[in-house]
């Protein structure tokens, strides 16, 4: 799938690269002496899935944000994401 939307491609990565982003979000989500749990995790990743939905296309609405009046978007949720999929990317292979 080619575009945009962040959401969409999110899930046409492969589950193992998916698992990267989520348990990097998930680090920078914790505090480092909170106690992991089920609903610990599941919080992360409603967290996670609706900073992706929020951010989704962000892209387009960047490139005509003459079209609108207000933007709404998480910058350091799509800072991070820049990084971690740059991280992923390194991983595997890729180059700048």
């Amino acid at each position: 799938m080619w575009g945009h939307d962040i959401h969409e491609l999110y899930f046409e990565l492969r589950k193992e690269e998916q698992n990267h982003l989520l348990d990097a979000f998930a680090m920078r989500s914790m505090k480092l002496d909170e106690e992991i749990n089920d609903l610990k995790i599941d919080e992360i990743i409603n967290d996670f899935e609706n900073n992706l939905m929020l951010n989704a296309r962000l892209f387009e609405t960047f490139r005509y944000k003459h079209e609108y009046s207000s933007m709404l978007y998480n910058d350091a949720f799509i800072y991070n994401f820049a990084y971690d999929l740059k991280m992923l990317g390194c991983a595997l292979g890729f180059s700048e």
